[in-house]
């Protein structure tokens, strides 16, 4: 009886991740293909639901009618696929737009900081640069959210999902909506030990 019912409650909780998930990536945010969106288009949608769960600090983004910029860092697939998925997109009545840093030195802080995994070996140093600011990190190279990363992407049985690392967004001074906490791994960046 009791295996039953864990199963159960396995199950109905497989089953709200998976209705999250479905409200947050909605169809018509990839674009329409006749094959099942790549994990770039899939990662493109997750980061604009991203900008409507997530609060920003005042006057960290300016005002209602100020674009929301999402910026990319250095080369990589996500840059072009950014500026398709989410082209007419708005947040609230805020319009997008995309801006790519090439190198680390050009770096400068935006809303949404999209870090690919060319930049591994360089993210430490990348969010020591950014220190507090206001910035939702989204990554998605292995162990980034327990390095700091806001967001990191991971795939799971051939799956995007993402984690989130509730202390580092606190830390910029971002409240993400416990919609969006619910469909996440949590993650701790809190030492062992402390």
């Amino acid at each position: 009886m009791e295996v039953l019912s864990r199963r159960r409650g396995r199950t109905a909780a497989a089953t709200r991740v998976a209705a999250a998930l479905a409200i947050l990536l909605h169809p018509t945010l990839v674009a329409a293909q006749d094959a099942a969106p790549g994990e770039y288009e899939v990662k493109a949608a997750f980061i604009y639901n991203f900008a409507r769960f997530v609060e920003w600090p005042q006057p960290a983004i300016g005002s209602d009618r100020d674009p929301l910029t999402i910026a990319v860092l250095g080369e990589g697939p996500i840059g072009g696929i950014l500026e398709k998925v989410l082209q007419g997109k708005t947040v609230g009545a805020r319009s997008l737009t995309i801006r790519r840093f090439a190198a680390l030195g050009d770096l400068r802080p935006t809303p949404i900081l999209f870090i690919g995994r060319q930049e591994e070996s360089d993210l430490t140093e990348i969010l020591s640069k950014l220190g507090r600011a206001p910035v939702l990190t989204v990554c998605e190279a292995e162990g980034a959210a327990r390095l700091g990363c806001v967001v990191n992407f991971i795939i799971v049985d051939n799956k995007v999902r993402f984690e989130i690392a509730p202390e580092s967004a606190k830390a910029a001074g971002l409240k993400i909506s416990s919609k969006l906490l619910s469909v996440a791994k949590i993650v701790s960046t809190a030492k062992e030990g402390n």
